[in-house]
C-alpha cells in the first residue's frame, strides 16, 4: 500500500465513512485515517469545483463593510500604539475598546500599518477587511473560485488566481481554512515559503481532528466537511508536515468556537447547515435557544484554554 505523506508509515489505515451534509446531499465519502500520525485522508473526490463550492458557498456571501474616514484614522491610530507593544498603551486600548480578534494575530506576527499582508483563498475577503477597517495598508486577497476579481481600495483588492500564479514578498502570509481543502499540501507550503518574507510569519489557521469535538461526534463533527475537507491533521501530523516543508511554529493559538457544538449536533439529526432550520440559516427555527449559543460559545472557550478546541492557529516561521 501506498505510505501516509505525512509520516510515511505502511500499516494499514483505518476507514470512516462520512455524508455530505452542508448542502445536504447525502453524498457518502470515505476517508483514511492514518494508526501512527492520526491524518485522515478523503479517498475519493467528485471532479469540479461548482457543485463544492457554488455561489452561496459562505465565503463568497460574507458581507464586507469597510470604515471610511475619521473612524479609519481612529482605528489606524489605535493600531500604532497596539503594535507597539506598549503594555500601559495596550492596556489602555482594551479600556476604551473591545479589540477586535485580528489584534491577537497582530500582536503575536508583530505586525503594524506598513506590514504586506497575503490572504490566500481569501473569498471575497472579510477576513482582509478586517485588516483594512483597522488602517492596515497593503492588502491582497486571492481565490481561484470567485467569479471576478474585486478591487475595494487602491491598497486592498481581490484577484481571481491562485498562490502559484502569485509573486511578491510579504510579511505575513495567511490561509484561513484552506488547507484542509488542498491534496498537495507540500507544493502549497513550498508556495507560501516562495512568497513569505525571509523574516515574514505564516499563520495557517485550520481544524484539528484529535480534540474533544472529534472524539464526541466523529463522522458527524461539523468540520469534518466531507467532501471539501480532504485533509483533517492533528496537531503532530501538522507539525511532521511543517517541518518537512522547512517551517517551525512560533505560536499556537486554539480559536474554536460555539459552532463545533450546534453544527455537529445538528448533523447527528440530519440537519444540514443550509437546511431552513438550521441555525446558520434561521435562528428562530433552529433547535436552540439564545441560552444554548451562550452555553456552546463558553464550552468552546474552555476547551480553547485546556488546547483541545477544534480549530487552530499556527502561526510559522522559516526555519
Amino acid at each position: 500500500m501506498n505510505p501516509c505523506p505525512i509520516c510515511k508509515s505502511t500499516a494499514d489505515p483505518a476507514v470512516v465513512t462520512a455524508f455530505e451534509k452542508m448542502f445536504g446531499t447525502l453524498a457518502q465519502y470515505e476517508y483514511s485515517v492514518c494508526p501512527q500520525c492520526g491524518v485522515m485522508l478523503l479517498r475519493d473526490r467528485p471532479e469540479g469545483s461548482r457543485a463544492l463550492y457554488p455561489d452561496n458557498y459562505y465565503s463568497f456571501t460574507s458581507k464586507v463593510c469597510l470604515t471610511k474616514g475619521i473612524k479609519r484614522l481612529f482605528r489606524r491610530a489605535c493600531l500604532k500604539l497596539y503594535s507597539g507593544q506598549n503594555k500601559f498603551a495596550v492596556n489602555f486600548l482594551n479600556k476604551l475598546r473591545k479589540p477586535p480578534s485580528i489584534y491577537e494575530w497582530i500582536r503575536l506576527a508583530r505586525l503594524n500599518s506598513r506590514s504586506r499582508i497575503l490572504d490566500i483563498g481569501s473569498g471575497n475577503g472579510l477576513i482582509l477587511s478586517a485588516f483594512y477597517n483597522e488602517g492596515f495598508n497593503c492588502l491582497l486577497g486571492i481565490d481561484p473560485n470567485i467569479p471576478e476579481a474585486i478591487r475595494y481600495a487602491r491598497n486592498f483588492t481581490i484577484e481571481k488566481r491562485s498562490i502559484q500564479e502569485t509573486d511578491g514578498c510579504f510579511d505575513f502570509v495567511m490561509s484561513n481554512h484552506v488547507l484542509e481543502h488542498i491534496r498537495n499540501q507540500d507544493e502549497f507550503l513550498t508556495e507560501i515559503g516562495r512568497v513569505l518574507d525571509p523574516k515574514g510569519v505564516a499563520m495557517i489557521r485550520i481544524p484539528i481532528k484529535d480534540t474533544y469535538a472529534w472524539r464526541h461526534y466523529g463522522a458527524n463533527w461539523v468540520q469534518l466537511d466531507a467532501p471539501r475537507h480532504r485533509v483533517l491533521h492533528t496537531l503532530s501530523s501538522f507539525e511532521m508536515l511543517v517541518r518537512n516543508n522547512g517551517f517551525e511554529i512560533a505560536d499556537i493559538l486554539f480559536d474554536s468556537t460555539g459552532f463545533q457544538f450546534w453544527g455537529s449536533e445538528q448533523y447527528e439529526k440530519n440537519i444540514w447547515l443550509t437546511a431552513e432550520n438550521s441555525y446558520s440559516v434561521n435562528p428562530g427555527k433552529s433547535l436552540f435557544s439564545s441560552g444554548d449559543i451562550a452555553r456552546f460559545d463558553l464550552r468552546a472557550q474552555e476547551l480553547n484554554a485546556q488546547k483541545d478546541g477544534d480549530q487552530v492557529c499556527f502561526f510559522l516561521r522559516k526555519l
